[in-house]
């Protein structure tokens, strides 16, 4: 097992040491505005007008949003640590910790504003030496707070405190489709949309090879609406790349999809459509895209499959990273097997994400534990097992891992980094897999 000492965007430890600057800067600041302004502690309580005995409506509001951020403050760095989880659990959740960011913001905000209304109002009054030292620190907070609100934005999962254990996980109906889905045709040329319906009990799969039983593609979901007559559609099998391709979609070329489950968002993807999984809850569009963007995306899935062929079938990632809160690992030539994980939804021998992991396991390459969500956050259909810890990096909170796999050639294009679960993301044969710790 090689260390691999990588630098591919922010992690954990930064956004953790953000916290800490945080945390500091704010004592520093309080203990020095007291000691500069010279707030006897028996008058904090007493007469907002600290300084100069004016009761003003700015006054009250600057002492007001200073405790404000104060409490907030160490209620935030309070639930970020990861004791916290172990220790509070119930008492103190980790969801506190970005609903209290958002108070944080905003009356960091108001007190600033009132602070400099306050010493506008004063212009004609000796400032003390340490009034530039303050201004420093207001500074450090404010660019604090904006590094850590968008520096670790949009990315990777939400673990939370609402858990459903493997034994909950019991049967085929847990997670079969039921719920009437709903998609939409986005024609570029002309803007228009339109909506579609249909009943997921009445979907077939192109892909039995794949899928189960009840289960199905969004691909299947657009074939399904095309043959009880709602679009017209043409499309052929290519076995070069492993997938169906629209040749024609309401008479016209080059249409590719975007969805994203429960709660989450809008993202590219180079990604086979008659592989992704639909869940309820799924919002779904097909759209008409470049022939550049095709011909490109064709490109990445013959390149898998020629490595599947040349590797006689089996399938064998030439790198598999794994970044964890501190360390980096890198693995070559991975063969992964299948694990049967998701036997609810795919058939027998089909390798998915997370069976990368399964394998290393396998080879006594890493230890790592498995989690099954029903929901995580604000996502309440997820049914997915989750990759809890890897070599001791243990999920706390909204940090843990995420995932990608692909073509390093389209690395740089983010259509790779995908949130569908490792457990239901079926492989072909990726140039490599990347599994990396991070915080939301």
């Amino acid at each position: 097992m090689t260390r691999l000492n990588v630098d591919k965007g922010i992690y954990q430890p930064f956004h953790i040491y953000l916290g800490y600057v945080y945390g500091l800067v704010l004592v520093i600041h309080f203990i020095l505005s007291l000691h500069t302004i010279g707030y006897p502690w028996k008058r904090l309580w007493q007469n907002p007008s600290l300084l100069y005995g004016e009761w003003t409506s700015t006054r009250v509001l600057q002492r007001i949003s200073a405790w404000i951020l104060l409490t907030a403050s160490i209620l935030m760095v309070t639930t970020g640590l990861g004791w916290n989880e172990l220790i509070f659990y119930r008492l103190v959740p980790f969801t506190l910790h970005i609903q209290i960011d958002q108070i944080i913001t905003i009356s960091l905000i108001v007190h600033i504003v009132t602070g400099l209304k306050s010493a506008a109002a004063r212009n004609s009054i000796a400032v003390p030496d340490g009034g530039k030292v303050l201004t420093i620190l207001s500074i450090l907070l404010i660019l604090t707070v904006i590094f850590i609100d968008t520096s670790l934005g949009r990315k990777g999962v939400e673990i939370d405190d609402e858990i459903v254990y493997p034994d909950r996980y019991t049967d085929q109906n847990n997670t079969i489709p039921k719920r009437t889905g709903k998609f939409r045709i986005g024609y570029r040329f002309s803007g228009n949309t339109r909506k579609l319906e249909f009943d997921p009990e009445k979907v077939d799969t192109l892909r039995p090879d794949i899928f189960r039983e009840g289960y199905f593609s969004v691909f299947d979901v657009l074939v399904h609406v095309a043959e009880r007559g709602d679009l017209d559609l043409e499309y052929h099998f290519d076995e070069t790349i492993n997938t169906y391709v629209i040749d024609r979609l309401e008479g016209t070329m080059d249409w590719w999809y975007e969805i994203y489950y429960d709660a989450g968002w809008p993202e590219s993807n180079y990604y086979r459509m008659d592989h992704y999984p639909w869940k309820d809850g799924a919002y779904l569009t097909f759209f008409e895209t470049s022939p550049e963007r095709i011909r490109e995306t064709h490109e990445f899935f013959k390149e898998e499959i020629e490595r599947l062929e040349n590797n006689n079938g089996e399938v064998i990632i030439p790198n598999v990273y794994i970044n964890g809160i501190t360390d980096n690992w890198q693995f070559e030539n991975v063969h992964v097997t299948a694990h049967n994980l998701r036997s609810d939804m795919f058939q027998n021998g089909t390798i998915t994400a997370i069976d990368v992991i399964l394998s290393l396991g396998d080879q006594e390459e890493l230890n790592y534990t498995l989690q099954w969500y029903e929901s995580i956050g604000e996502a309440r259909i997820v049914k997915s097992f989750w990759v809890e810890e890897i070599l001791g990096n243990k999920a706390q909170g909204r940090c843990g891992f995420v995932h990608e796999e692909g073509s390093t050639i389209g690395l740089d294009r983010g259509g790779n980094h995908i949130h569908l679960p490792a457990d239901i993301k079926v492989l072909n044969s990726p140039d490599y897999a990347w599994w990396f710790y991070i915080c939301i």
